[in-house]
């Protein structure tokens, strides 16, 4: 495995992220913490997480990449605990990706059956269409997750 470190895109990488926590700390905003917190979700690192909403961090903000939002990757990663935290800390359950895709695009197609009912029960939109035009049921399809698309079907899901 390559130590990026080392390498010039590991130093671009540290720079940026150098930059995110200067600027953050220059400002007095918690935008500095930004990336860490999509971070904390990603790792589930929930007491992280929990300081840093305590300290103001938007819980719809995105990756160093500006795509997924923690709610995204809570989702995708099957992380129940994480997602009710940010739901319950006002994360937008249909917030879009790059690609349009929601939250419940990624529990369907990552076979999250525990997110998808969270999601669902919280009032995740089941019809929303990514670019491609494809619904969470579509993608659930798409993926051999048979179960996930009964319930979806089953919640008013349509392809």
């Amino acid at each position: 495995m390559m130590n990026h470190s080392k390498t010039f895109l590991g130093g671009v990488v540290f720079a940026g992220l150098t930059l995110v926590l200067l600027l953050g700390a220059i400002t007095g905003s918690p935008a500095g913490d930004l990336d860490f917190f999509v971070e904390a979700v990603r790792n589930d690192r929930i007491d992280e997480v929990r300081a840093l909403i305590s300290k103001g961090v938007d819980v719809n903000s995105r990756d160093v990449f500006g795509d997924n939002a923690g709610l995204h990757w809570a989702a995708r990663l099957g992380l129940a605990e994480m997602a009710r935290l940010l739901i319950d800390n006002g994360a937008d359950l249909n917030i879009r990706n790059e690609e349009g895709n929601t939250p419940l695009h990624w529990a369907a197609g990552e076979g999250q059956k525990e997110l998808v009912v969270i999601l669902i029960v919280h009032g995740a939109d089941v019809n929303a269409h990514n670019k491609r035009g494809w619904t969470p049921l579509r993608w659930a399809e798409a993926q051999s997750q048979k179960e996930i698309a009964r319930i979806l079907v089953a919640a008013g899901g349509r392809r």
